[in-house]
């Protein structure tokens, strides 16, 4: 026998159900956007295209780009960004890219222990079950278990859709991503692995150099046919020249260094810079705290001599007093590190020499001259250091570089007009052929003898 109102009550709950069945049907998901995204080896950044726009977005407190670093703690949630690089401690990973998608080949030691020898954390020979594979695999100090890159990866992408979420209100759960022109079908595959390991759908894979000339707007130029890309950043040097007919690009050559970046700039600074420093520094090797921070000021030192300079290396202030810094130690007493653009120069003249090899090498495999090149962009924001673009210059004949974008945020720009291109079927006239592309790597010899010449020049 039924309580009194059952029938009543049973109605009422179906109908219920019906309701929110039909309302499933007739209200449309929560909105969601595509982005672009470039993965860099050493820093990050995540753009929109919207409304025939590009806006990219702050990742870090008043700047759009994400250091590539993950600091790692039992028990805790992983610090991804300009936190994980300033604290100093065990757990800290970067470099992921370099990892990502290589196949651990027997006998291959030696050269993992040449790449790795300078970083925080070990390379270790790993098994992947889903892929029935020997890969390499991250192992941070202090942990027992490897990471493998694609995992780390994925970290720092999901701070970057975070960040984009955050900032357009919508979910994001699709993107087109940037990749080294010679990124190998397994290092696409893996890169695909961390966007999937991060809740994002990859639309496409877009080479580099391509996204970056795609943000110049290079298509819209009709008198544009050969360009060249110099994207020079925090850890990878790469030059490629591009075809572009009837709205299509394509790669014909790439060279580079997988290891001459600006950080590499940081570490010619840091003697110098050492003993700048007010008051002294204490004679003998800096504990890891002290190494950390004195890296970070040098970092600031080279920005702030790099600043205010046009494309082609000629500065605002003609002035060559010395820009002091501030020097936090944990612990100590606060001090200021302070050096010269002349003095910066001189130091830094032998990278200069190596950055300018694979310029060449382009060149002559294609049997061109640089007069040949109608365009040539700078791209990562090593471009900004005003001896490198004095250089270019030269080489151009007294020609402009092309820096009309911030060179940092290139490459997710190009990412995101092109993502704004498949999504919204916008009228970008412009594509891309991505096949996968062997580049030419750094001569040991050619870059010695460079590297010389600059010791000379310095």
């Amino acid at each position: 026998m039924r309580a009194p109102g059952g029938d009543a009550m049973i109605a009422f709950a179906i109908a219920g159900c019906l309701l929110a069945a039909g309302l499933r049907n007739i209200i449309p998901p929560a909105p969601s956007t595509t982005v672009g995204i470039d993965l860099g080896t050493t820093f990050s950044c995540v753009a929109i295209f919207d409304h025939g726009r590009v806006h990219v977005i702050d990742v870090e407190p008043n700047s759009t780009i994400l250091p590539s670093a993950v600091a790692l703690r039992p028990g805790a949630p992983p610090v991804v960004g300009r936190a994980a690089l300033v604290s100093a401690g065990p757990g800290v990973v970067y470099d992921a890219k370099r990892f990502i998608g290589r196949a651990y080949e027997p006998g291959s030691e030696a050269e993992l222990e040449r790449e790795v020898a300078e970083l925080p954390f070990r390379v270790v020979r790993g098994w992947s079950k889903e892929r029935a594979r020997l890969e390499t695999h991250i192992l941070p100090s202090g942990f027992e278990t490897a990471l493998a890159a694609e995992e780390v990866s994925a970290m720092i992408l999901r701070r970057l859709r975070d960040a984009a979420e955050a900032h357009i209100g919508r979910k994001v759960r699709a993107a087109v991503l940037a990749v080294p022109v010679d990124f190998t079908e397994m290092q696409r595959n893996a890169t695909r692995e961390a966007a999937r390991l991060a809740g994002i759908e990859v639309l496409r894979l877009l080479h580099e150099p391509t996204a970056a000339a795609i943000a110049y707007g290079l298509h819209q130029r009709p008198t544009v046919r050969s360009v060249m890309v110099y994207d020079l950043g925090g850890g990878t040097l790469d030059v490629s020249v591009l075809d572009l007919d009837d709205g299509i690009f394509s790669v014909v050559s790439a060279a580079g260094n997988n290891f001459l970046g600006g950080q590499d700039v940081n570490r010619l600074l840091l003697p110098r810079a050492k003993r700048s420093a007010q008051p002294a520094l204490a004679d003998g090797a800096l504990g890891e705290a002290a190494h950390a921070a004195l890296f970070a000021a040098v970092e600031e030192l080279k920005v702030s001599l790099s600043g205010e300079c046009d494309c082609v290396g000629q500065c605002e202030s003609a002035d060559d007093a010395p820009v002091r810094v501030a020097l936090r130690i944990p612990g100590e007493a606060a001090r200021t590190i302070g050096m010269s653009r002349t003095e910066l120069e001189a130091a830094i003249a032998p990278f200069v020499e190596r950055a300018l090899l694979p310029v060449r090498e382009v060149l002559a495999e294609l049997n061109m001259t640089i007069q040949q090149i109608d365009e040539l962009v700078l791209v990562g924001g090593s471009t900004r250091i005003p001896a490198i673009r004095r250089r270019l210059t030269a080489l151009l004949g007294g020609r402009e570089p092309n820096c009309a974008l911030p060179p940092e945020e290139a490459v997710a720009r190009g990412t995101a007009i092109q993502a704004g291109a498949l999504v919204d079927a916008k009228k970008v006239p412009v594509g891309a052929t991505e096949a996968v592309f062997t580049r030419r790597r750094a001569n040991a010899r050619l870059e010695a003898e460079a590297e010389e010449r600059g010791r000379s020049l310095g």
